[in-house]
């Protein structure tokens, strides 16, 4: 298997899974697989990448955009596979996916249309944004259940 798209999500073998770990390790992105942990990967596996943003930094230095990705990644001996993000280098999607298709956060027109629309972001619906705003919502609700995750609210305790 070659790397291959399915609808918003690339699907890799574990051999490509560790050329991009090796290349996103080589240059020291913030989210990525450690050479030690190959290991653990399941050789004859299947991953999911989702492409969430386009980063421009690894340890608050810039560097070279990059696509910061959620990835379902296949262990050895694990029935279940484990979800994480990686940094994974431009050249490895760019044929996969296009600028209108990954969430570039840093873009000054993303950033004046959700100044401007934050507060009614609810109300938008997803066909009258432009393309290239449409997973904004889903990138706003995925922080959102992340952020209640590492601090659950109490509800329904007096």
């Amino acid at each position: 298997m070659e790397r291959a798209r399915d609808g918003r999500s690339l699907i890799v073998n574990t051999r490509e899974l560790r050329m991009i770990a090796r290349e996103a390790h080589r240059l020291n992105y913030n989210r990525n697989l450690k050479p030690a942990q190959f290991r653990l990967l399941d050789p004859k596996g299947t991953h999911i990448l989702g492409p969430r943003q386009i980063h421009k930094h690894a340890h608050e230095v810039p560097v070279d955009p990059h696509v910061r990705m959620y990835a379902h990644i296949k262990l050895l001996g694990q029935p279940k596979a484990i979800e994480r993000y990686i940094d994974v280098p431009m050249h490895f999607v760019r044929e996969f996916y296009t600028d209108d298709e990954l969430f570039d956060p840093d873009d000054p027109e993303i950033k004046k249309f959700l100044a401007e629309n934050a507060d009614k972001l609810d109300e938008l619906n997803e066909g009258d944004l432009p393309p290239r705003f449409q997973n904004v919502r889903e990138v706003i609700q995925e922080i959102e259940e992340m952020a209640e995750e590492d601090h659950p609210t109490t509800r329904g305790e007096s």
